[in-house]
């Protein structure tokens, strides 16, 4: 469904050219601690189809109903930073090691980055409350993230109000509320922020949503 941003095989294979071992009690005991640091920031709006549950992205100038619509993706974009663990022994072995674990990405989350803020500004009209260049955060759920879906979304100006400590997971997955009122163009530009200074922008591709 997703467009993931490193394929298992090639974490693998890059984790592997680094230092041997995996996530905790998954590789003979060895102790492998796998986070990620945030680079980047991306934004991908999904069509539902075939009445399966899954979406595929949408592309530039897409027009869809708003009942098609499925999810908007935030992710970050990352790489991964692998530690092993100095109080315990393990024996260097590079590929043989690796290749034998199983790897969970993103496991421990960031080692240093927290949320502080993230803004979604639409560049056009979209409703008499929400016109071009006002934030629209307040018209988004909160899923939780492609590994965690949420049992009940929240608001997404709710779940960003309570973010503390380290970001755990590598995206955010929403859905818009309505669909647009005024001009039914869709983009959106992302401000992400974090605690370390470092800030990202992306710029959505337009999309057309009819209601």
């Amino acid at each position: 469904m997703k467009n993931i941003k490193i394929s298992a095989l090639t974490l693998l294979l890059s984790i592997g050219f680094i230092i041997p071992g995996c996530v905790k009690d998954s590789c003979h005991g060895v102790v492998f601690e796998v986070y990620f640091n945030v680079e980047g920031v991306a934004v991908t709006n999904f069509i539902e189809y075939d009445g399966y549950g899954e979406g595929i992205p949408a592309i530039a100038n897409d027009t869809i109903a708003y009942a098609d619509l499925d999810k908007v993706f935030i992710d970050y974009q990352v790489d991964y930073l692998a530690f092993a663990n100095p109080n315990r022994d393990w024996s260097f072995s590079l590929m043989s090691t690796a290749t034998a674990c199983s790897y969970i990405p993103g496991s421990a989350g960031s080692k240093t980055e927290e949320l502080a803020s993230m803004t979604i500004t639409t560049l056009n009209d979209f409703d008499n409350d929400h016109l071009a260049n006002s934030n629209i955060n307040d018209l988004f759920d909160y899923h939780g993230s492609l590994w965690r879906d949420l049992d009940d979304p929240i608001l997404l100006s709710n779940f960003l109000a309570g973010q503390t400590g380290l970001i755990e997971e590598e995206d955010l997955v929403l859905s818009i509320k309505k669909a647009p009122e005024i001009d039914q163009e869709f983009q959106v530009r992302v401000v992400l922020e974090l605690s370390t200074g470092e800030s990202f922008q992306i710029t959505s591709e337009p999309i057309v949503i009819t209601p």
